[in-house]
C-alpha cells in the first residue's frame, strides 16, 4: 500500500518550541500534512499554523493567520499559546472537579 506524500511548508522555532506550518493559497485549506505531523509528534506540537485567504482564527490547536497579516505571525503564536494554554488547564482543572 502506497503512502500519500505529506509534507509541511515551514517550521517556525518560538525559544524551544517548533511549530509546522502549511501556506494555502486557495480555497482548500484541508492540512493533511498537518495532522499527520501532530500523529508523528503529538507530545512536541503545542500549536500548528496555517497561513492562507481564511480569517484569523484558533481552531482547537490550528492557528490560522490570513495571509495579510503574516508580519504578525510571532505576536499571533504569543496569543494563540496563551489563549490555548488557558483553555487546556481550564478544562483540566473542570475534569479534576
Amino acid at each position: 500500500m502506497e503512502h500519500p506524500p505529506y509534507e509541511v511548508d515551514f517550521l517556525i522555532q518560538r525559544e524551544n518550541d517548533i511549530f509546522p506550518v502549511e501556506v494555502k493559497s486557495e480555497g482548500n485549506t484541508a492540512s493533511k500534512s498537518l495532522k499527520k505531523f501532530k500523529e508523528l509528534f503529538p507530545n512536541q506540537v503545542k500549536l500548528r499554523v496555517r497561513f492562507s485567504l481564511d480569517n484569523l482564527k484558533l481552531d482547537d490547536d490550528v492557528l490560522n493567520i490570513p495571509l495579510f497579516m503574516a508580519d504578525q505571525t510571532e505576536r499571533l503564536i504569543g496569543l494563540a499559546l496563551e489563549r490555548f494554554t488557558k483553555l487546556t488547564s481550564s478544562s483540566k482543572h473542570a475534569m479534576i472537579l
